[in-house]
Formats: C-alpha cells, structure tokens, sequence
C-alpha cells in the first residue's frame, strides 16, 4: 500500500508479524484439533453434535464463535462425564481466550 501511508503502516506491521503470527496459526490449530479429537473421543457415543470428527470440529468451531447449544446436550449427561462436559467447555473457552489475548499483544508490541 504505497499509495496511501497510513494504510502502508497496517501492512508493514502485518509484514513484521507475518512469521509469529504463522507460529501462532499452527499453534492454535493443533491445540484446536487436540480440543476437537478430545470431544470426539469423551462425547462422541453420547452427543449427537460430535459423533464424528467432523461434526466435532463443526462444533468445536461453534463454541469458539459462542454459539454454545452443546451446553443443554453436555449438561444432560450423567456419570463421569458430567464434571468432563462443563469443565471441557469452560477450559475450551479460557485457552482461546488467552490465545487471542496473546496474540494481539504480540501484535501491538512488534508494531
């Protein structure tokens, strides 16, 4: 963006923070897929939403946009998987949140 310098500073610092923010995509998405693979293997006999990969994933990335109807599935749960699903959800929800924190520090420090 030569043409106008107040958007070449966006693009120069997105040039700056190209490779942590590449080390932070992968990352993030082995932690995501680890995440995915979990409620695959905890909840996938008893939760319709993730009874395969795929659909974990597609619930996985659901939860991450806030969309938590999982939440009344996860909560009709008995036996060992009860403490699973709500504590599963909450960390879900915290590592993300540090994640992004992280990330946008990194951003702004480097700019």
């Amino acid at each position: 963006m030569h043409f106008q310098p107040r958007l070449g500073v966006v693009t120069r610092s997105l040039a700056l923070a190209a490779p942590d923010l590449i080390h932070f995509a992968i990352v993030a998405g082995a932690v995501f897929i680890g995440y995915a693979m979990m409620g695959f293997l905890i909840f996938g006999n008893s939760i319709q939403q993730f009874n395969s990969f795929g659909e974990s994933i597609n619930t996985c990335f659901e939860m991450l946009l806030g969309v938590l109807d999982v939440n009344t599935s996860l909560r009709a749960l008995g036996g060992v998987q009860v403490g699973g699903g709500t504590g599963w959800t909450m960390w879900f929800s915290r590592v993300w949140l540090c994640c992004w924190i992280t990330t946008c520090r990194a951003v702004l420090l480097v700019s």
